[in-house]
């Protein structure tokens, strides 16, 4: 007779541990810096709600109420001026090209507070979603090591690789910041256009206040943008790695030669998918759809800003433009992947399971079972093929704006 935990070489982490480190990296760094109402902690791979006093609520609630507003006014600024655009014409070349990258700036703002609404709504009215959601993988990992007889062992990533991503983190936050206020400095900002005044004295009270907000802008923007990234990797990674362990789980029984009896794959597996519903209700449905066709819409305002405003931006402002096309893509190009995995490794387990089963009645449970995935709205659950039309998509978008502009 084979012993389980002789023969078992698979590891039940869900997790790496370098992911959890960056979560921890992120929520200690953004305390700093802001308002965060997570603390974690990385012993226990524990997300904590911490109790909010009114001043923590109040600073929550602002910044995404600020973080809506921008994206309004902004909306209201592009709008005044397509319905206006036929009224004037400027015949100052310079003035020409001020106005161009004002409009331009307010397309980049707009469509960014847009794709990081449903991120800031959640931190500052729902906290305990996004707690409730990660804290469930270190559950899902006790039961799997149950079932599989494994011990508790995890593995770590070389440090030099935690190093790096750490130092890239922390090296990514502060420019990210920054940028915002920079802006405003330069009149570059959408805010610039708001407020300013032609008196000198009053200027001078609204230059730093135009800082003040741009700065809350930025942190609340990287904050929201950082916890989409991270956070859904956790999530995505788990998925996909939770239907591997499911799958070698029920094929060890099939080694083993015994009656198929998938019971203990099933139940974990419909506890996933309870968890994966969990997600789409309660966050995924209306968050994911504007960070997809935002993110889509950013890349190529970026890709199209690159190429084009090499000679018009000044030295100091151009490298934002590829700097924001490299950040863009590796946004897209590392969640909707791993999102697609998940979704691959779902059906693949499915479609295992309800091939080798030689139980008819847990051959007819297994027919039951339906895929994870993110699901964008009600637009159907990211899968392989979304990575290459969106890829598509903004090669034909990016084409066409620099053929007609």
């Amino acid at each position: 007779m084979i012993v389980m935990n002789k023969v078992a070489p698979i590891e039940c982490s869900l997790v790496p541990f370098l992911m959890w480190q960056l979560l921890h990296t992120y929520c200690y760094m953004f305390n700093q810096f802001s308002h965060l109402p997570y603390d974690f902690s990385l012993r226990r791979k524990t997300l904590i709600v911490k109790k909010d006093s009114i001043k923590g609520k109040i600073i929550s609630t602002s910044s995404f109420t600020w973080l809506f507003a921008q994206s309004m006014t902004c909306g209201c600024f592009l709008s005044w001026k397509l319905f206006t655009k036929s009224n004037y014409r400027i015949t100052n070349q310079d003035m020409e090209m001020i106005e161009k990258l004002r409009i331009f700036a307010n397309i980049y703002y707009a469509i960014l507070t847009v794709a990081m609404t449903g991120m800031s709504a959640t931190i500052a009215f729902h906290p305990n979603v996004i707690a409730t959601i990660v804290n469930r993988i270190v559950k899902f990992e006790d039961k799997l090591k149950v079932n599989w007889n494994a011990k508790a062992t995890t593995r770590r990533s070389p440090m030099w690789i935690q190093n790096v991503l750490i130092f890239l983190l922390r090296g990514t936050i502060i420019p990210a910041i920054l940028i915002g206020p920079g802006l405003a400095i330069i009149n570059m900002h959408p805010l610039n256009i708001w407020l300013k005044s032609d008196y000198i004295m009053l200027n001078l009270i609204l230059k730093p206040i135009t800082i003040c907000l741009s700065y809350c802008l930025s942190i609340e923007l990287t904050k929201s943008a950082l916890a989409f990234l991270i956070m859904g990797l956790i999530v995505m990674k788990s998925v996909s790695k939770g239907a591997t362990i499911l799958r070698e789980m029920f094929k060890f029984k099939i080694l083993r030669g015994r009656m198929i009896i998938p019971l203990s794959e099933i139940r974990i597996y419909r506890e996933f998918q309870i968890w994966n519903q969990q997600i789409n209700a309660a966050f995924g449905y209306r968050s994911v759809p504007p960070l997809v066709f935002c993110g889509v819409c950013i890349t190529t305002c970026s890709l199209y800003g690159t190429i084009r405003m090499y000679v018009s931006l000044p030295i100091f402002v151009y490298p934002l433009l590829p700097l924001t096309t490299m950040l863009s893509v590796i946004f897209q190009f590392t969640l909707l992947p791993q999102a697609a995995e998940g979704f691959e490794k779902s059906v693949d387990f499915i479609a295992f399971v309800r091939r080798k089963c030689n139980v008819n009645y847990f051959r007819k449970v297994a027919r039951s079972l339906r895929p994870l995935g993110l699901r964008c709205g009600p637009f159907g659950i990211i899968s392989n093929t979304w990575t290459v039309r969106i890829w598509s998509t903004v090669s034909d978008f990016t084409v066409t704006l620099l053929l007609t502009l």
